[in-house]
């Protein structure tokens, strides 16, 4: 854990405590969360923030967290990986069509505090195994579907893929994951490995980001983001033009 930073500005002249004050708000759920009004009610608090302070920002997505100054906490003893967690508050105030306000008193200490995405979402435990339940958006229930259809079209592809089923929770359909990542590894996006690749809006840009991969130890990156593109077209999961500039890559 890095215990002090000593960074005074970056390139662009921001204050690093602005630049990690905005990071640690983006830990938090998303303003655009499906049926956020509904959730921080039935949580009641009102603002996504507030969480963030309940449970050190702690994820089961990456390993970061705040350690009070002064406090002898070690993360072996409060990482949800290896820890477990309240879970069924948060998911009915989440995922159930009808759900009571919860008690002051009710334990948020959750990595669902720092779920992202806009579909309603909690973690649970089943089995000793950590589980993402996702409800579709507002009133349709396509979205679980989709999810495990996807994940079956890779199954028989033979591609590689978190797997998703289809599962009930209360009143709702809803699709289920595992957790696809440990403490000791980290989710690292596309988005975060482009942000640090100067820009040609050119197929190098796509053969830049495949050696960037390939670089840091990626076996046959390029066979991956092939397949990744194949299953976006079979399941019209991404624009159009997009897929057509990703294609003529190809």
């Amino acid at each position: 854990m890095i215990k002090n930073f000593y960074i005074e500005d970056d390139i662009n002249d921001t204050p690093f405590r602005t630049i990690l004050s905005e990071w640690f708000k983006g830990r938090g759920i998303p303003s655009w969360r499906d049926k956020l009004d509904l959730l921080l009610h039935r949580l009641n608090i009102t603002a996504p923030s507030e969480l963030l302070a309940k449970a050190f920002g702690l994820s089961l997505s990456d390993q970061y967290w705040l350690k009070p100054e002064g406090s002898n906490i070690l993360y072996d003893d409060i990482n949800f990986f290896d820890n477990d967690f309240e879970y069924a508050e948060f998911m009915a105030a989440s995922l159930a069509e009808n759900s009571k306000t919860i008690t002051k008193e009710a334990s948020l200490k959750t990595p669902n505090n720092t779920t992202d995405g806009m579909l309603r979402k909690a973690w649970i435990i089943d089995n000793g195994t950590r589980y993402l339940l996702k409800g579709g958006y507002k009133n349709e229930v396509l979205q679980p579907f989709n999810e495990a259809l996807a994940s079956e079209i890779c199954k028989r592809l033979g591609f590689d893929h978190v797997e998703y089923v289809i599962d009930t929770y209360k009143d709702i359909v809803v699709s289920k994951c595992p957790c696809f990542i440990t403490k000791d590894t980290e989710l690292i996006t596309c988005y975060q490995i482009r942000n640090n690749m100067r820009r040609h809006d050119s197929i190098e840009d796509y053969e830049e980001y495949i050696k960037k991969l390939e670089d840091n130890g990626i076996e046959n990156a390029r066979e991956k983001i092939e397949n990744m593109y194949i299953l976006d077209f079979l399941i019209m999961n991404r624009h159009l033009a997009k897929l057509k500039k990703a294609f003529k890559v190809l």
